[in-house]
């Protein structure tokens, strides 16, 4: 099993690496993980109670089947630090594919990890004070449902007893987890030297962020235009954050190196965003020129940031046992469509894809959002998609959005293509995608224009229609068993 050596004080004995210090609760959670795994791999633990305590460790199952595993790794509110993202690169070409996926989450995940190599994994993961080790919702322990696994979610909670009672009861829980109502190691230090109130206002110009924010991208070189789209200035003291855009959010080895010798080099934090990509906090201005060209050097300077090319999308069909359909290949597909179209800048609209009606790629709260559906047409399957226009998140609230159409998957591209030409179009100056789409009159109003898209060539005429993105032979719609909800 591990080859890695513990000593009674945590620390690692042997190797280039020792001593290093592991917390103690993670080799316990470790140590469990080796036990458990060599009895399962013995025959004496039942798939089903191995498959529960897999998953409460964050290894998941895939499509594939056998042995591959998904590891999904925590990154508190998307923190990760030099030591974390060098030995991430170290990971993904020792256990995966030399790359990982920055997801929704705000976490990294790992595919094709052998599940007999996962321990050695998690002593790697463990060095770096990293884990995969997943927290239990009381809440939802106790009310969730897990007879239907396709309800198993929180938002069907939420349907089920109302946001104001889900809200009391999570109050009411969380006073009993430790730490939260007595933290043991008493009051920040930070906090009692300077207080709580808000740091006040820098003297430098502030950047609006969010949801529908508008990008003026004035610049003609690829560094201006970088600056204007992926440069954050805040309210705090002046700081200056920067985003590293990475594509369907995947990070090769040699990025994650990157990004963590520009870390250290430029005295910056490093955090995931939900859109997939990396933000490197506590900038300085005079900064910004270097900091391009160290992200250029690595293949991480595109103008991304709040610009339509930005498409987000779970893994899709890739891995996923849920997925019926190729989420990330559409995702590309966009990217591409928009491109040609001269359409991939276009600010303030986030188009998000999910491969299922689940929502890892929050379709529900994106301008435009997409999830699978299989589709039939002329006597064969066929993959699709539903489209949604109108999801939002921001001014203290949040509008899921309204369904406009079914579209075949290989007709979503020039859909997107459509609805963002005509947002640039006709909206006027200043409008958001939300306040030109309840002008113009809604989604369904916009679908009407697209009608003609959700028809289906014959096999005959068109044989693409009916092979989903990535793949090479006729789509079939295979689900296998749903882990993520268990």
């Amino acid at each position: 099993m591990s080859t890695i050596e513990i000593d009674t004080d945590g620390q690692v004995v042997g190797g280039p690496d020792a001593p290093v210090e592991v917390d103690p609760g993670m080799i316990a959670d470790i140590r469990k993980f080796e036990r458990c795994l060599a009895g399962y791999l013995a025959g004496e633990i039942d798939e089903d109670v191995f498959k529960v305590f897999r998953l409460a460790n964050g290894v998941y199952g895939q499509r594939q089947g056998g042995h591959h595993q998904m590891v999904r790794i925590k990154a508190p509110y998307g923190a990760i630090t030099p030591d974390q993202l060098e030995a991430l690169a170290t990971i993904s070409e020792k256990y995966s594919r030399s790359w990982g996926h920055l997801t929704t989450r705000q976490n990294v995940q790992f595919h094709f990890v052998d599940l007999e190599r996962v321990p050695d994994l998690l002593w790697d993961l463990a060095k770096v004070g990293l884990t995969t080790r997943e927290a239990c919702v009381r809440v939802f322990e106790q009310t969730g449902n897990r007879d239907n696994k396709l309800r198993a979610r929180m938002k069907w909670v939420v349907d089920e007893l109302g946001f104001e009672e889900l809200q009391r009861r999570i109050f009411a829980s969380r006073k009993f987890l430790m730490a939260s109502s007595t933290w043991p190691g008493g009051i920040p230090t930070q906090v009692t030297e300077r207080g709580d109130a808000p740091a006040g206002r820098g003297g430098a110009e502030i950047t609006p962020v969010g949801q529908g924010q508008p990008v003026f991208l004035r610049g003609t070189t690829p560094q201006q235009r970088w600056t204007e789209s992926n440069v954050v200035r805040g309210i705090a003291k002046g700081t200056v954050s920067a985003l590293a855009w990475s594509r369907l959010g995947d990070v090769t080895a040699e990025q994650f190196r990157g990004i963590a010798a520009i870390s250290r080099d430029f005295d910056a934090e490093v955090r995931i965003t939900n859109r997939q990509n990396f933000v490197l906090r506590g900038l300085s201005d005079e900064q910004l020129p270097s900091l391009y060209e160290r992200l250029a050097a690595i293949d991480m300077a595109e103008p991304g940031a709040e610009l339509s090319r930005d498409v987000v999308a779970c893994p899709g069909a890739d891995t996923c046992n849920l997925a019926v359909t190729q989420s990330r290949g559409l995702a590309s597909a966009i990217g591409e469509a928009l491109e040609a179209a001269g359409l991939a800048e276009v600010e303030g609209i986030r188009t998000n894809i999910s491969g299922c009606t689940n929502s890892c790629g929050q379709h529900h709260i994106a301008d435009i959002g997409f999830f699978g559906a299989e589709r039939r047409a002329h006597g064969r399957a066929a993959p699709g998609y539903q489209m949604l226009l109108g999801g939002h998140v921001g001014d203290e609230k949040i509008e899921f959005g309204s369904k406009a159409l079914r579209l075949p998957a290989k007709a979503a591209p020039q859909a997107v293509v459509r609805v963002v030409g005509r947002y640039a179009t006709e909206r006027e100056l200043g409008e958001t995608f939300q306040g030109w789409l309840e002008r113009v009159g809604g989604a369904k109003e916009v679908a009407e224009g697209l009608a003609d898209l959700d028809e289906f060539p014959t096999p005959e005429e068109n044989p693409d229609f009916y092979v989903d993105f990535g793949e090479t032979g006729p789509y079939e719609k295979s689900l296998g068993e749903s882990e993520c909800a268990v």
